[in-house]
Formats: C-alpha cells, structure tokens, sequence
C-alpha cells in the first residue's frame, strides 16, 4: 500500500525535524505570574517580550494596583487588558471567540478556572498559531504548554483541559502580519 503524503503534512514534518525544541520555534517567551490575580500582567509581558516586572510597572502607572474599590490588585477585565497592551504598542481589538481552530496570529484567552472553581472564576492565557503545532497555549499560572498538535516528546496540558467563552483579545504587533 502507498501512503500519500499532502504538501501541508510535509511541510510540517519538516518543520519539526528542523525545530529540536518546541520553545525556540514560538513567537512567545512564557512568562509566569507572580501576583496572585496577576495573569493579565503575565500575559502582557509574553506579549510585548518584556518582563513581569516592566508590565507589573504598566498596570501601576494605569491604576490598576492596591488600592481599587472592590477589586484585587492586578485584577484585569477586558478594557483594563487592552489599555495595558496598547500602552506597549501593541494592537489589541476584542472578539467574540469562535474555537481553538480561528486561531490566527496571536492574542489572549479567557478560560475558566477549572471544574473545582466557581463559575464565575475566570483566568486569562496567551495563545498563537503555529506552523507545526497548530497553536500553542502559554498559561502563566502553569509551567505546562498546551497545543493544538503536541509535540511527541513534550510534556504538556490537554487543550480540552481549558474551557474558554465569551470573548478574546486578538493583538498584533506593529511591522508585522496578522
């Protein structure tokens, strides 16, 4: 029997066999939180490839520290996380999510906490497509990536583990595609 080989399957093979660690062949550096609620600045600092401490600094000089009303240090909601990226230059629009597979470029995720969490406990991830994985989720609470199409000699976190909804922030850095 001859098996077939697509050009896409290729070109993937290829890639992996030329990639020997999956971290080097990803736009994003993971960046752990360091603040209980901290995610949001995690997430902005994978995104704009600096530091939690430079993001951290992003989040204080916008207010959203000690000393809000009702709400946790750090803490972010939407509006809060895209003026925080756009304070980095980076473009940020939200979108309704549609699924793991209308993943294009790059952006950050609401999941839930996880089955033992309230409902309305939620946590924010950083996600980008990828040539050979699909997509890669960067989860700064874990040090476990997860993937569209894992790699074979990773250890990771199933993608059904994650349960996002609602929305999602798409964002682009400025000079290049997607």
């Amino acid at each position: 029997m001859v098996r077939t080989v697509t050009q896409e399957q290729y070109r993937t093979q290829a890639i992996l066999e030329t990639v020997p660690e999956w971290e080097s062949s990803c736009t994003i550096s993971h960046v752990s939180q360091e603040d209980p609620f901290g995610c949001g600045v995690a997430c902005l600092a994978m995104l704009a490839g600096t530091s939690y401490m430079d993001a951290r600094e992003t989040f204080l000089r916008l207010g959203y520290g000690d000393g809000r009303p009702k709400r946790k240090p750090f803490s972010s909601n939407f509006s809060e996380l895209i003026a925080a990226l756009s304070e980095h230059r980076l473009e940020a629009r939200m979108m309704q999510w549609k699924g793991w597979g209308h993943v294009s470029g790059m952006g950050v995720v609401k999941v839930g906490c996880g089955p033992e969490a309230p409902v309305n406990c939620w946590h924010w991830v950083v996600v980008e497509s990828h040539p050979a994985y699909e997509i890669v989720v960067h989860d700064p609470e874990r040090s476990l990536p997860s993937f569209g199409n894992p790699p074979l000699d990773t250890v990771f976190r199933s993608i059904s583990e994650l349960k996002p909804y609602g929305n999602w922030i798409t964002v682009r850095r400025p000079g290049h595609k997607s």
